[in-house]
């Protein structure tokens, strides 16, 4: 986290982490904002980052003594191996040091994605484009860019005029 933060990537980033973190932080009663880890796990699957194991297709070993049958006629199914849930993602943010629970202020935000980034199963393809930590977790902002770019135009435009919401 510490190189990424000497490398000003969360800087080049920060209208749309600060967006999305504005967007569903909520004000305390002393005046700042916490993200729960509950909520950070929704803006991973709304932005579609988790992964549900789905089932493929595996031939029957009796199948080739069954030359009359179509193709995938005896296939039984096979769970991928490939998988990142909510418990994954829950996993691996636990042990991030909150003041309160399970509630992030904007640093421990950075930090979960961090985390994410660290455990996430990147398929073989997916890591033919990824070369450093750094493109790890721009995978993750791609796909946060997507889903929340109206969260960063909300929080570009609050920035330039911040007396009109």
């Amino acid at each position: 986290m510490m190189e990424l933060t000497r490398n000003n990537f969360f800087e080049e980033h920060f209208h749309l982490l600060a967006g999305i973190y504005e967007s569903f932080a909520f004000v305390k009663d002393e005046g700042y904002l916490e993200l729960s880890k509950s909520e950070f796990v929704k803006i991973l699957k709304d932005s579609e980052v988790l992964i549900k194991p789905k089932p493929l297709k595996v031939e029957d070993k009796n199948s080739k003594d069954k030359g009359d049958k179509k193709d995938g006629e005896d296939s039984k199914s096979a769970v991928s191996a490939r998988k990142f849930e909510e418990m994954d993602a829950n996993d691996a943010i636990e042990n991030i040091n909150c003041f309160e629970g399970d509630q992030m202020d904007y640093v421990d935000f950075l930090e979960a994605i961090v985390r994410i980034a660290i455990v996430y199963p990147f398929s073989d393809e997916e890591m033919t484009e990824i070369l450093t930590f750094e493109n790890r977790v721009e995978f993750f902002l791609k796909k946060f860019e997507i889903t929340f770019k109206e969260h960063k135009k909300l929080f570009e435009n609050k920035m330039l005029n911040p007396y009109f919401e």
